[in-house]
Parts: C-alpha cells; sequence; structure tokens
C-alpha cells in the first residue's frame, strides 16, 4: 500500500499524470451519446426548467408530467425495503460443512459489520437511498467499498455512472485496460488527505467549481438545475477534480524488482486542474 511516486523521475511522473487525462478525456468522448440521453431524461423528470426560448413556439406550455419521476420513486421506496431491511443489510451464508463454530463465527461477523454500517457508518443509508433513485434513470449504479484515511474506517459511498468511466473497448472490468473514478473534493478534504498523508500534498490552485462548461461539470449543472442551486461558493470552498485510474503500467522499478515484462495493475490518482500526481499504488498481493 505505499506510494511509489517517490520512485519515480519528475519527468516520468509528469508523462503519467497526461496519459491519465488524455486516456479519460478519449473514454468520456466515446460516451458522449450516452451522456446527451442522460440529459433528456433528467428533463423528462420535470425537475429541470425548459427555458422560454426552447419552446417550440410562442405560448407553448414548459410543463413536464412527471409520470418517469413517480416510477423512478416508487422503485425506490420499494427496493429500499429490500436491501436495506429493519434487521440490517449484511447477510452470511456459510460454505463446506456447517459447525457450531462456524456457524457462532457467521453470526460475529455479521453483527459487527452491521454494526460498521448502521452505527459507524452515518452516511451510509442516505448513500444507498441516493443510489436507488438514480439506478432506474442512469440503469447503473456503482458501490465503492473502502478504507477511509479521514474517517479512519471503511465505508461504501455510491458512485453515479457518469462518475465511473471506462473504455470504448471494455466489455467487463475485469479485462478492461484501465478504468477511473472521477471525484470531487473540496478544499478541506483535499488538505486532510495530504495532511494523513494518503495523497501527496501540493500547492492547491485556485479554480471555479463546477463550471458547468466542461464535459465533467454537465452532470452537476443538471443536478444544481433540480435543486433550484446555483454554483456560487466561497473562494476557499474550491472543488478539484480527482482521477482515480485502475490501470495496467509496464513501470521500470518493479519489472526489475519482481522479474516481470507485462504490464501490472496500479491505481494512479490525478488532480486535473495542476496535473499533479498525487499517488501511485500497486494493486496485486505481492
Amino acid at each position: 500500500s505505499a506510494n511509489i511516486m517517490f520512485d519515480l523521475e519528475e519527468r516520468e511522473l509528469q508523462e503519467l499524470a497526461n496519459s491519465v487525462i488524455e486516456w479519460v478525456d478519449v473514454d468520456l468522448e466515446s460516451r458522449s451519446d450516452w451522456e446527451q440521453r442522460m440529459e433528456q431524461g433528467m428533463e423528462l423528470l420535470g425537475l429541470n426548467n425548459v427555458p422560454m426560448e426552447e419552446l417550440p413556439f410562442d405560448g407553448a406550455s414548459a410543463v413536464t408530467y412527471p409520470l418517469i419521476g413517480e416510477a423512478v420513486v416508487q422503485f425506490q421506496s420499494r427496493a429500499i425495503e429490500e436491501v436495506f431491511p429493519s434487521e440490517g443489510p449484511v447477510k452470511v451464508k456459510l460454505v463446506g460443512e456447517i459447525t457450531q463454530e462456524k456457524t457462532d463465527q457467521a453470526e460475529r461477523v455479521k453483527n459487527h459489520m452491521n454494526y460498521q454500517i448502521l452505527d459507524q457508518d452515518r452516511s451510509y443509508f442516505w448513500n444507498v437511498d441516493q443510489m436507488l433513485f438514480y439506478l432506474p434513470l442512469g440503469g447503473s449504479a456503482f458501490k465503492k467499498t473502502y478504507y477511509d484515511p479521514i474517517s479512519e474506517m471503511v465505508v461504501s459511498r455510491f458512485v453515479k455512472s457518469p462518475d465511473f468511466i471506462v473504455p470504448y473497448i471494455a466489455t467487463d472490468l475485469a479485462s478492461s485496460p484501465r478504468y477511473t473514478h472521477r471525484m470531487y473534493k473540496n478544499h478541506t478534504e483535499m488538505k486532510k488527505l495530504f495532511a494523513s498523508g494518503f495523497w501527496e500534498g501540493f500547492d492547491l490552485p485556485k479554480v471555479t467549481p463546477y463550471s458547468t462548461d466542461t464535459l465533467d461539470d454537465r452532470d452537476r449543472h443538471h443536478q444544481d438545475q433540480a435543486d433550484s442551486r446555483s454554483a456560487d461558493v466561497h473562494t476557499e470552498d474550491s472543488v478539484y477534480t480527482c482521477y482515480e485510474c485502475h490501470c495496467d503500467l509496464e513501470l521500470d522499478i518493479d519489472a526489475e524488482r519482481y522479474g516481470r515484462d507485462a504490464p501490472m495493475p496500479y491505481i494512479v490518482t490525478v488532480e486535473r486542474e495542476s496535473r499533479n500526481i498525487m499517488s501511485i499504488r500497486r494493486n496485486w498481493k505481492e
């Protein structure tokens, strides 16, 4: 789990950062038609205001019947009962010979994980609730379970499909040459991750959060429209776009150490505005 970016030269880091950003841009462009359909879906929910200049004729009604919105809410309300029952979402399954010792162990595991989800991770339920609203509209949604160095516990977070970026040639994640989680981190979160040592710190640039004119920010713009909000924030509340790219690389330091000539899996995290790499970690067990 070491951050091995310090074993690479500055030139190598810059080339790798440029490659990650280029991969993301190409992968986003390959699904631009899908993103446009997502935009139309948001409009059909009836949550976004339709500008008067986009109406087909003067005096036309801008009302959207919320049939799709009602269907989404119905799905969400029924699904939450299934994935989040009152006794807790974690269940266990015994494999192999069933003994009293294994049964007791499984019960302890179930109780502890339910404790983590129901008591420790206060955001878990709301992430599931939000995911089940988004799922019927977007067609797919993702959960990311990981150790959070800020809260110092295992958390599970909802990742929207627009923020999970895969290449055009991918048919499944196991054989995909890369996949990227696009994360939006505010100034405070960035500083905490730097202080924890999880990411290597640097002088954060001054950025305009959610500029709405880039491919990255399109989905956020529609959310703001639906919530009747605008991205007017204090300068200290800057939001940074970070790419956590799971990819196969050929790094000389590991080719020599492990005697491997083929690409090996790594996790590379880049801040887009500054094009700074914040971490490189091996993604395999030694």
